[in-house]
């Protein structure tokens, strides 16, 4: 009886850890196959990562900086448009942009007026053809100067 019981409890054991790891297996097998990687929530074919300053200093100061990172073999880009609030709308004031292999890192100061501004950041990413393969857009917080 005792090795009937001891059979049974190691059945069971042995029953159990093959589950978990044919659960997952089958959880691994149902991956994309494709290079996709995820920012966020959003799945992107070539871009890992993008992030946003906007900082308020001095005498109306603002820091405007962001920032994109794609996979090896591609080359990232960043267009950063300082803008104001008009009424409802987003007016553009200044814009900066650039690109390089990998990573690309933008930061410049602007001195603005009493106001509320955000930037609007179109993060790319290009193939070694130098074809666009994706657009991103993101924008920053929002902040008043006084």
């Amino acid at each position: 009886m005792k090795k009937m019981k001891l059979f049974t409890s190691l059945f069971m054991v042995f029953t159990l850890v093959m589950s978990m790891h044919c659960t997952q297996v089958f959880a691994s097998s149902q991956e994309p196959a494709s290079e996709e990687r995820t920012a966020g929530s959003a799945k992107y074919v070539a871009i890992l990562t993008t992030s946003n300053r906007l900082a308020v200093g001095s005498l109306g100061k603002l820091t405007c900086a962001g920032d994109t990172e794609v996979l090896p073999g591609y080359t990232a880009g960043i267009k950063i448009e300082l803008q104001q609030q008009s009424g409802s709308s987003w007016a553009t004031i200044k814009t900066w942009e650039g690109s390089n292999p990998s990573f690309i890192y933008l930061s410049n100061d602007w001195y603005v007026v009493k106001g509320t501004y955000q930037l609007k950041l179109t993060h790319t990413s290009y193939n070694s053809s130098g074809q666009l393969l994706e657009t991103v857009y993101k924008y920053s917080k929002t902040v008043t100067v006084n």
